[in-house]
């Protein structure tokens, strides 16, 4: 699946109690990243700009000062169409179930464009938290991992206390068998996209008819299994094209690509700009990274 290592990063330290836990600010992003999952979950303030965040069945699109969560194994899409500064933060699963046991029959809902006035109150106080964290990552006082614990575990305290949402899972056996298999399709995809995928040879991996899978996939994805294919390798060809000098050619065939063409035409529909153009002028990329420790 897809992780956040690709980007440029700055990186501070180590694990928390056995676990990753993922603090990142990314400046004057604009990306596509298509459909994947976390075990965990994420965390997104979106401070300048406008970030799209797109599920299954709906777009939620964050403005300046707007928080959401992305909960455990939601299928999610992420796209910046206007550069803009996000916080970023991953709790992952095993984080989660050492300190909330029943972290399985949980979710939790924040909603960025509430008008209550109470959920309001509780979004700036996760607003503030995160703030310091930033500030604290910033600066790098004594004893700045410390604090970042603390600060993670009111976090974790706040989720549970102002958004917490029991949802007892009843899933079926079939319902069960689905999710591991498009988890299957998925992390295939990730793992061979540089690599020739024909639909008999997926179809064939999760042992599926070649004209069930399709169907399969289109009824679970909202998308054909070619076009996420093909999303999935402008992805990696656009971390390419803004992150290295590698020649556009060499992108080309590196990320699974027949013919130029074929590239060309899809990376314009995606982007709306050829791959010289985005070279020449998209700006550099930072972010800071933390792993709390």
């Amino acid at each position: 699946m897809i992780e956040h290592s690709h980007l440029k990063k700055y990186e501070m330290s180590a694990t928390m109690n056995g676990s990753d836990i993922y603090f990142m600010k990314i400046l004057n992003p604009k990306y596509y990243i298509p459909y994947h999952w976390h075990d965990g979950i994420e965390i997104l303030y979106n401070l300048t700009g406008i970030h799209q965040i797109i599920l299954k069945n709906k777009t939620i699109e964050l403005h300046e000062n707007d928080l959401f969560l992305i909960n455990s194994r939601t299928l999610h899409a992420t796209k910046s169409s206007k550069n803009n500064s996000i916080i970023l933060i991953e709790l992952p699963y095993s984080f989660l179930k050492k300190y909330i046991p029943d972290i399985d029959s949980i979710t939790y809902d924040i909603n960025p464009h509430s008008q209550n006035t109470k959920i309001q109150t509780k979004l700036s106080q996760l607003k503030k938290l995160i703030f310091d964290m930033d500030v604290i990552m910033d600066i790098k006082p004594d004893s700045s991992n410390l604090r970042l614990n603390s600060l993670t575990f009111e976090l974790l305290f706040q989720l549970q206390h102002n958004f917490k949402v029991t949802t007892p899972k009843r899933c079926t056996n079939t319902q069960q068998k689905n999710a591991q298999r498009l988890s299957l399709i998925l992390d295939y995809v990730y793992e061979h996209y540089t690599e020739p995928i024909s639909i008999a040879g997926i179809s064939s991996y999760v042992h599926l008819q070649p004209q069930y899978f399709c169907r399969f996939f289109k009824e679970n994805m909202g998308k054909t299994f070619l076009d996420f294919l093909n999303e999935v390798r402008l992805y990696y060809a656009y971390q390419d094209i803004i992150n290295t000098s590698i020649p556009i050619t060499e992108i080309i065939a590196k990320n699974g690509f027949s013919t130029y063409a074929t590239f060309r035409k899809l990376f314009i529909s995606k982007f709306s700009c050829t791959p010289s153009t985005l070279r020449k002028t998209h700006p550099d990329l930072k972010m800071e990274f933390l792993v709390t420790e």
